[in-house]
């Protein structure tokens, strides 16, 4: 198995988006597609650096700030335990009040068909964003008590994000996991920018880690991912 230490994007990889079904409705549903140079993980690739197609569903209930929805991707079957194709589902909770954001939040990561059972894994996290002008920075912290199969697991996510004029967004991340088996530690970053364009988006970012463990092949290698992807 291929231990999965996001981000989900984030990761997140979460952010809700799209338009009520009726006027005045509390109800809000969205949909996502994006296809992918290459699916990275918090720095690693999950598709043994081809391409990936991915999309998913959202709904959010705005009088409580509440959220779920599910995303899926490709990905490498070999690294999964046969599994080809990687299922997210996730709830939570979102308020802001004023400029800042919080976002608490469960997700499970399940793997159909795989051989390994370790490969579906239980994960919380509680993160804030808050908006200083055309900058805004966040911080989120991860916890699975059986990452992959891994026993306990800590991920903090450190991010920023500058609008820019033009409909330009340029980001950065920093991230550290911290595994029950410290010497599989290590942290890894993605800088990119971001623009939207004929109600598409584009994005292109450079994605690497500090660390590239014995074994592994090029699953750790700094590369630099094109994704475009659109909204409903």
């Amino acid at each position: 198995m291929q231990i999965k230490p996001i981000s989900l994007s984030l990761a997140g990889v979460l952010a809700l988006s799209g338009a009520p079904v009726w006027a005045d409705s509390p109800h809000e549903f969205s949909a996502n597609v994006s296809l992918t140079s290459n699916y990275k993980y918090r720095g690693i690739t999950q598709t043994d650096d081809g391409p990936a197609v991915q999309g998913g569903f959202d709904y959010s209930y705005t009088p409580a700030s509440l959220y779920a929805g599910v995303w899926a991707s490709n990905v490498d079957a070999k690294a999964f335990a046969d599994a080809n194709v990687e299922m997210d589902w996730y709830a939570g909770w979102n308020p802001s009040f004023g400029d800042l954001g919080l976002d608490l939040g469960y997700l499970y990561y399940s793997y159909p068909n795989s051989r390994n059972s370790d490969n579906n894994t239980h994960e919380f996290h509680l993160g804030a964003t808050y908006t200083l002008g055309m900058f805004t920075p966040g911080l989120t912290g991860y916890y699975s008590d059986d990452f992959f199969g891994t026993k306990e697991a800590w991920y903090w996510d450190a991010s920023v994000d500058v609008a820019l004029p033009q409909d330009f967004t340029v980001s950065a991340h920093y991230g550290w996991n911290k595994f029950h088996d410290s010497a599989a530690d290590y942290q890894d970053w993605k800088i990119g920018v971001a623009k939207g364009f004929a109600g598409f988006d584009f994005d292109l970012s450079y994605v690497g880690t500090n660390d590239k463990p014995s074994g592994v092949g090029k699953a750790y290698d700094d590369v630099l991912v094109f994704t475009v992807g659109k909204s409903f």
